[in-house]
């Protein structure tokens, strides 16, 4: 069983599509569950409001990430070698997320380490 912990502050207001949202969090927790499903330990997802920025954090405990292909997972159709033989997705999931996140004038970033799991971090601004 996957467990997801949402650790969300209260009084968030965000101004956006809240399809394109929906869709971008949708992506990323189904990304880190599946990539996590060998571990013991839960995907957490925070989101805070702080000094007028929404701060969302998706983080897991899965295979991780390999540091040469940090750079090309927001590009359409890149698979890392390990996606690939997972035999599933066509490597568009990361880039929908990165143009969702540009087109609400954000920021996502990734931070992995193999073998212990990934972290993204995204930015938007309060209005």
């Amino acid at each position: 069983m996957e467990l997801i912990e949402l650790v969300i502050d209260d009084e968030i207001i965000f101004y956006g599509s809240s399809l394109l949202i929906e869709s971008l969090i949708t992506n990323l927790l189904s990304n880190a569950v599946k990539y996590s499903s060998n571990s013991e330990k839960h995907v957490l997802m925070m989101a805070e409001a702080k000094d007028g920025i929404l701060n969302i954090t998706i983080r897991d405990h899965g295979a991780g990430i390999s540091g040469e292909d940090i750079p090309y997972i927001f590009e359409p159709f890149y698979r890392s070698d390990s996606a690939r033989t997972r035999n599933t997705g066509f490597g568009l999931g990361l880039s929908i997320c990165k143009k969702i996140v540009d087109i609400h004038n954000g920021e996502i970033s990734v931070s992995s380490t193999e073998g212990a799991g990934t972290e993204i971090k995204i930015y938007f601004k309060l209005n």
